[in-house]
C-alpha cells in the first residue's frame, strides 16, 4: 500500500450539508507527486475542481523497485463535504480518508437472520488480499466484539457473524494497485460491522447492514 505523506491544511470548521465519498484513481511519478486524479464515473461534476486543486498539494513516498523510484498507481477513498459558507453561499472540502486498492461489493450484504430476529449487532476486524485479477483472498477476521441480546451465548453470536463476513468478503470485488505499469497484490485492512436500526411503533421492525472502507 503506497504511503501517504502530506495532506492539503484543513478548513476552518463550517456546516456540513451533505457529504458523498468515492474511490479517486491517483497515478503517482518517480518523485511522488499526484500525475493525474481520476474520479469514477459516477461522482457529480462538481466535485471535478476540487480534486484537481486538492491533489496538487499531496505528496507520496516513491516507490522504489530494485533500488530505482518507478511509478505507482492508487486509489483514494475521499470524503466531499459540501459546506454552507454564508447564505446561499457554498463550497466543498476534499477530506482524504485511506488509500490502497479500491473495494466495492458485487451484490447485497445479507445480516444473519438469526442474529437480527435477537437484536444482536457485531463489529469487527478484517485482513484480506487484493490481488492483481481483482480478487480478494487470505481473508482474516479479528477482533470480534457482539453486542445486544447474544442469542445462543457469545461464541454462538461471534461465530455466525464472522461466518457471515467471510461469506461477505465473497462479494467483493477490489480495483489493484499497480507498480512499475502492472497490477501488484496488496494486503488491506477494513473496520466491518453489522447494525440494527430500530423502527418504533406497533408491529415494530428492524433492518440491518454490513458495510467496510478499506484502511
Amino acid at each position: 500500500m503506497l504511503l501517504f505523506l502530506l495532506c492539503i491544511d484543513a478548513v476552518a470548521a463550517q456546516q456540513v450539508v451533505r457529504s458523498y465519498r468515492a474511490d479517486v484513481a491517483l497515478d503517482i511519478d518517480t518523485q511522488g507527486h499526484v500525475a493525474r486524479a481520476t474520479p469514477p464515473d459516477d461522482l457529480p461534476a462538481m466535485f471535478a475542481g476540487s480534486i484537481q486543486q486538492a491533489v496538487a498539494h499531496w505528496q507520496f513516498k516513491p516507490v522504489m523497485k530494485d533500488g530505482v523510484a518507478v511509478t505507482a498507481r492508487t486509489y483514494e477513498r475521499i470524503k466531499f463535504e459540501i459546506l454552507q459558507q454564508g447564505p446561499d453561499k457554498y463550497g466543498v472540502r476534499v477530506v482524504p480518508l485511506s488509500n490502497g486498492p479500491s473495494l466495492a461489493f458485487t451484490k447485497a450484504l445479507k445480516y444473519p437472520a438469526d442474529m437480527m430476529r435477537a437484536r444482536t449487532e457485531a463489529s469487527m476486524r478484517i485482513e484480506a488480499t487484493a490481488q492483481p485479477d481483482g480478487s480478494v483472498t487470505n481473508v482474516r477476521v479479528s477482533d470480534i466484539k457482539v453486542s445486544g441480546k447474544l442469542a445462543g451465548g457469545p461464541g454462538h453470536s461471534m461465530a455466525v457473524f464472522e461466518r457471515a463476513a467471510r461469506e461477505a468478503m465473497q462479494a467483493l470485488q477490489a480495483k489493484p494497485e499497480w507498480i512499475d505499469g502492472r497490477p501488484v497484490a496488496t494486503t488491506f485492512s477494513m473496520p466491518f460491522s453489522y447494525g440494527l436500526m430500530a423502527i418504533t411503533g406497533d408491529g415494530g421492525s428492524a433492518t440491518g447492514s454490513a458495510v467496510g472502507a478499506a484502511r
